[in-house]
């Protein structure tokens, strides 16, 4: 089949080819080919059978919620009180906090009512029945639509993740000293970096359930943006953790399509599903761009075959709402994207940064690249044409 896949639940396809080397093999006389075959297919077009979790992909999935059961309750007022300090404006991921209700208002009462052995396993395999399914995203995400289709059929893992990293995240900026109501539990404790590491390795877990079960969608990018972030501040930005997860960031953009601006811009997503897209695939730049310079590596994401439109100056609370609330919003933006009430909201930021991402490539495939006696003349020509040669629509900064 080589129609177009509007599912967002792509797989991997397998290429199947003859074994060249069957003239080569030592076979019977009466023998002219090997006995071997292997068969390859793809998942399109296929009735691929439902995912059944195995006795040990089902008891990682327990430990996680048990991790979640053990948490503090002191824990979740803190982030609460982010939350409440900044507002939907308290980071450029908007889904972050859809997680975080999805979690809070769906899993974890739940879990409070009744958190014997058997109701963890219950809530386990609804949520397995649940990540197998493909993520549904609704024409409008105002008025708690977003949350309501994260958890009409149940929690995704993806969700949880993305619930633990925040965590961790809001525990990082914590001062010293702040930390001793939260750490009551010996699963969390006994300090801030604990906690931090600790939640950081229950967002992975997560994520290596999804990976197992096959399933890569949005929420899958936003679950590894939160999770490399972690893990800068918990093992720094040089550290092995930090550069593989970004591998995995890379290769999930790539594997939905993130790559090029036919498919940023496709009709048949919802504006803010498109608007939403962008604020990842510039976040996933930014990321890589920093930990490859920062370690002298090539970036994992070239910005000559991965694109990017830059997203538009929206606050969250503009994209998180009604159609004709976000086509009003967007009426009152400039002619390149800017927002004219000369207010700064955190997609402000990543456009800028955007911007400058053609610019940090280049540098790095300048000191990186093929050494020759003609750096300088190169960079000049870099320099000269960049306005032409830049992948990014968006020139106004320069």
């Amino acid at each position: 089949m080589t129609g177009r896949n509007d599912s967002i639940d792509r797989g991997t396809s397998l290429v199947a080819m003859d074994n060249v080397l069957s003239p080569l093999l030592e076979l019977p006389a009466n023998e002219s080919a090997s006995k071997r075959t292997y068969t390859a297919i793809t998942r399109t077009g296929i009735a691929a059978p439902a995912f059944t979790a195995s006795p040990a992909v089902l008891a990682e999935g327990i430990s996680v919620i048990e991790t979640l059961r053990d948490a503090p309750l002191a824990l979740t007022r803190v982030v609460e009180q982010w939350f409440g300090a900044w507002g939907d404006e308290s980071c450029s991921r908007p889904l972050v906090k859809v997680a975080w209700q999805v979690v809070e208002e769906a899993l974890l009462p739940k879990l409070r009512a009744d958190s014997s052995a058997p109701a963890v396993s219950d809530l386990c395999a609804n949520m397995f029945k649940c990540t197998s399914q493909p993520l549904r995203w609704p024409m409008s995400p105002a008025d708690g639509a977003l949350v309501e289709a994260f958890s009409a059929e149940g929690v995704r893992w993806e969700a949880l993740g993305i619930y633990f990293a925040h965590v961790g995240a809001v525990l990082g900026p914590m001062r010293e000293g702040d930390d001793t109501i939260l750490f009551a539990s010996e699963k969390w404790g006994p300090d801030r970096k604990r906690a931090m590491e600790r939640a950081l390795d229950a967002s992975l877990q997560c994520y290596r359930i999804c990976e197992r079960m096959g399933q890569i969608n949005d929420l899958t990018v936003w679950l590894l943006d939160l999770a490399i972030m972690l893990t800068t501040w918990c093992y720094g930005d040089d550290s092995y953790q930090a550069w593989r997860l970004m591998g995995d960031l890379a290769s999930v953009v790539v594997a939905l399509g993130y790559h090029g601006s036919t498919n940023q811009e496709d009709s048949q997503v919802p504006l803010y599903l498109q608007q939403l897209r962008k604020r990842a695939l510039a976040e996933a730049h930014e990321l890589d761009k920093g930990l490859a310079t920062f370690v002298g590596r090539p970036p994992h994401l070239s910005r000559h075959y991965i694109g990017l439109d830059l997203p538009l100056d929206l606050p969250a609370c503009a994209l998180i709402n009604t159609p004709a609330a976000l086509e009003e919003a967007m009426a009152k933006l400039d002619s390149n994207g800017w927002n004219t009430e000369g207010l700064v909201h955190p997609t402000t930021r990543i456009r800028a940064v955007a911007m400058l991402i053609g610019i940090r490539e280049e540098a790095l495939e300048l000191s990186l690249g093929p050494r020759d006696r003609d750096v300088n003349g190169r960079s000049q020509y870099a320099t000269s044409c960049r306005a032409a040669a830049t992948p990014f629509a968006d020139t106004s900064l320069q």
